[in-house]
């Protein structure tokens, strides 16, 4: 699904919106936008723009870039559940980033597809519980995410998060569904108001 257009933000919203991005004036997200997927949480905050990740791929020792290019990293989002106890984190692509990955990770990649929840099963960590009931094929553990974000003090930065690095903990696995979206399964991590934490 695409971006649908924007409405007003909640007061919850925008405040958690404004922390996440170290405004400690108060300043928050005036509009959020509506992705309009039915398998996502209604209510996402914005991280920043998805600019890739580093996966173990299968038969390779150490973790690949999977990047984003410029062109499109303005349609692509990292986002996570405020909602939820760990905030889960999700990935928003739009256009052409999902064909690729459809074309890459769903029609090339010859795993058998599983259910998102019991991927997360298998793989391990404190992000368990209710998944969409989508299908997906893992692309492989997610060593990093890297995004675009401005906050406070920083300006417009690059990011880049390790999963695990701190406790050593299970890392989420990447996979793509049979619509190119990307989901992670799975891991540590969480969402506090510093960024992204495990």
């Amino acid at each position: 699904m695409a971006r649908k257009g924007s409405v007003k933000a909640n007061k919850k919203h925008s405040k958690a919106w404004g922390k996440w991005h170290w405004w400690k004036d108060g300043r928050g997200a005036d509009e959020v936008f509506e992705w309009g997927d039915v398998d996502l949480p209604e209510h996402l905050i914005e991280i920043g723009r998805l600019v890739g990740f580093h996966v173990k791929l299968p038969g390779y020792k150490k973790p690949s870039e999977l990047m984003i290019k410029d062109k499109y990293i303005g349609d692509c989002y990292l986002t996570f559940d405020p909602e939820d106890p760990k905030e889960r984190i999700y990935a928003c692509l739009d256009g052409e980033v999902r064909r690729a990955v459809k074309r890459t990770f769903w029609d090339k990649n010859k795993a058998k597809p599983v259910l998102l929840g019991d991927l997360a099963k298998k793989t391990g960590g404190h992000h368990q519980g209710e998944y969409a009931k989508v299908k997906v094929k893992p692309i492989g553990p997610a060593h990093a995410v890297i995004y675009a974000t401005h906050k406070k003090g920083d300006g417009p930065s690059n990011y880049i998060h390790h999963f695990s690095e701190e406790t050593g903990g299970a890392f989420p696995v990447l996979a793509a569904d049979a619509r190119g979206r990307l989901w992670l399964a799975g891991g540590v991590y969480t969402c506090p108001v510093p960024g992204i934490t495990d």
